[in-house]
């Protein structure tokens, strides 16, 4: 290629079987199962489950039943290697599923450990930290009858496990044999935030499990912001969550977050495949992206095309008045306009605007990276005066073509030449709002040519200022929000060790939420203690410590599987690490 210079290929010896899973095979945020959310001596009855994304009913079906177990193909792909599927040496090595869990606030009291009543109705006795065996899908699985010797099965309980508020981060791992050579492999591989939750994106977020909505006590109260993050990890989710830090909203407390697995799979997974509409009355705000999708965005319970009625949920959600919806996407009016009546009657009734084309770029003379100018006295962004829509890298973008119906433009192309809106404001008769943009929230750039004096009086970035100003029209401004219930904890206790995988040395980072007793140790896969680095009280704040791959006994550890266990009061955080000498 003529762009590059110098290149090397590599090619390194695979370690381990290989694991593969299709994210919408994977677990999906949810809420309780059966439509209701129940307060004060009945919240045992809120189980969230843990199912896959997939729909796997027939659209002839017409029905969307997740799937009940995630599916992760495991393959041994070294020479003349096998999965190893029993005990070896006394060590359970078939292939399993770990996890931790952060239990939620209204849920870690007395009564999550003393549920009692039938199978299935009780709590499973599972603690936060664990791992289960998987399985092999059996005949009745398989759509030709016929077992599958690559796919395995791995399931949680779906009740008296996940309760809302709950926050589970979750791994597989796998092990094959040669000839007595046993190595392991883990999806994802790279398990160095394996149990930190403080940030929504410190932990690879195809393998975190929310259950919503965050309930802070019995009482029902809850975040007042739901984000819904109908883009997954494509992109942009940096841009949400940097811009929340940016106002000081904390996660968890002032937003909860939905994020759509595998969202252009249009397998009924979206926040009406998921929610009831009665489920989500305790938000007043929900902002939503859909990136550059364009497809299977806003859905309308089309089983051909997918089977989550999410326009039904939100409509009734909107319906209860005084809501306010934030909608941003390149293509979300495009794909109401063409999906059917119901999302048509969502884009004129609460969004105000008629559909013009899927690409404004010609009728803006051919422009990718229009300026974008507040209105003259509208009534949202007073601040901040001006932001590009950008869509010239890396590849060109098609943002919406609308013209306002009804309600009010907040901003327009290009000063307004051609008369599209580029910011739309729309208020129901119920109160409720909807401000729309006609492309994405990760689109938005700062104009280069913005003044040194309004740098200095907002450095934040356009997006940021954006935000703050749409949140600010919805009653909430920029703070530190928390609930009065509770108190919100200045510093969460977590573990992560760096580098993972390593040789010879790594560092395990820890933070103490308050000043107590730490224990910090060593296990290897047989769950023996090798190394105790910390037993002893510990000051509140960031610390670390070095381990060097030995025991107590000063002996060098072979390469492998290792665990690091970080206890405190506080709670107890059990993460893996891998020794490669």
């Amino acid at each position: 290629a003529p762009y590059f210079d110098n290149v090397s290929l590599i090619c390194y010896e695979h370690f381990g079987p290989s694991l593969v899973a299709r994210e919408l095979d994977l677990a999906q945020d949810a809420f309780p199962e059966d439509g209701d959310l129940y307060s004060g001596t009945q919240m045992n009855l809120n189980n969230v489950r843990f199912d896959m994304a997939n729909n796997i009913s027939l659209a002839t079906d017409l029905r969307n039943d997740p799937g009940d177990s995630i599916v992760v193909d495991i393959v041994p792909v070294r020479t003349g290697s096998v999965l190893v599927e029993s005990d070896v040496d006394a060590v359970v090595k078939a292939p399993r599923l770990h996890w931790t869990l952060e239990e939620g606030v209204s849920v870690d009291i007395s009564w999550r450990f003393n549920l009692t009543g039938a199978e299935g109705a009780g709590y499973t006795g599972l603690d936060d930290n664990g791992n289960l065996c998987g399985e092999v899908p059996g005949a009745h699985a398989m759509a030709n009858g016929v077992p599958h010797p690559v796919k395995w099965m791995f399931d949680l309980p779906d009740n008296g496990f996940l309760f809302p508020g709950d926050v589970l981060h979750y791994y597989i791992e796998a092990w094959d044999d040669v000839l007595g050579n046993h190595q392991n492999a883990t999806l994802p591989a790279d398990l160095t935030s394996f149990g930190d939750f403080s940030d929504p994106r410190a932990y690879n977020t195809r393998f975190v499990v929310r259950a919503l909505p965050a309930l802070f006590d019995d009482s029902g109260d809850q975040p007042t912001l739901l984000f819904w993050n109908d883009f997954a990890s494509h992109d942009g989710q940096n841009m949400w969550y940097n811009a929340f830090a940016n106002l000081g909203f904390n996660p968890g407390w002032v937003y909860d977050s939905y994020y759509t697995n595998a969202p252009s799979s249009g397998v009924g997974n979206g926040l009406g495949g998921r929610a009831s509409g009665g489920q989500l009355y305790g938000y007043d705000i929900m902002v939503y992206t859909c990136g550059d999708l364009a497809t299977s965005t806003i859905t309308n319970q089309d089983y051909d095309r997918d089977a989550g009625d999410d326009v039904g949920v939100v409509t009734d959600w909107m319906a209860q008045g005084g809501k306010h919806l934030f909608t941003t996407g390149d293509g979300l009016v495009y794909d109401l306009n063409r999906s059917g009546t119901s999302t048509q009657a969502f884009v004129t009734d609460y969004m105000g605007l008629s559909y013009v084309s899927n690409d404004v770029r010609p009728l803006l003379g051919g422009d990718t990276a229009p300026v974008v100018t507040p209105v003259a006295g509208n009534s949202v962004f007073q601040t901040t005066d001006s932001w590009i829509a950008f869509g010239g890298c890396s590849r060109i973008n098609t943002f919406d073509a609308v013209t306002v119906n009804e309600g009010e433009p907040l901003a327009v192309f290009n000063d307004g030449i051609t008369g599209y809106s580029a910011a739309t404001k729309y208020v129901a008769a119920n109160g409720s709002k909807v401000i729309s943009l006609p492309y994405d929230f990760m689109f938005i750039r700062t104009p280069p040519t913005t003044p040194a004096k309004a740098k200095q009086l907002s450095p934040l970035p356009a997006r940021v200022r954006l935000l703050k100003e749409v949140l600010t029209d919805f009653n909430l401004p920029p703070g530190i929000y928390m609930p009065t219930s509770v108190d919100l904890p200045s510093k969460v206790f977590a573990a992560t060790a760096y580098p993972n995988p390593f040789n010879p040395l790594t560092k395990i980072k820890f933070t103490m939420p308050k000043a107590g007793h730490l224990s910090l140790k060593i296990f290897n896969v047989r769950g023996e203690l090798v190394r105790t680095l910390i037993n002893e009280a510990t000051a509140e704040g960031p610390g670390a410590v070095m381990w060097d791959g030995s025991s107590d006994q000063g002996h060098l550890m072979s390469s492998g599987v290792y665990f690091y266990e970080a206890r405190t009061a506080g709670g107890v955080k059990v993460n893996k690490m891998t020794l490669v000498r």
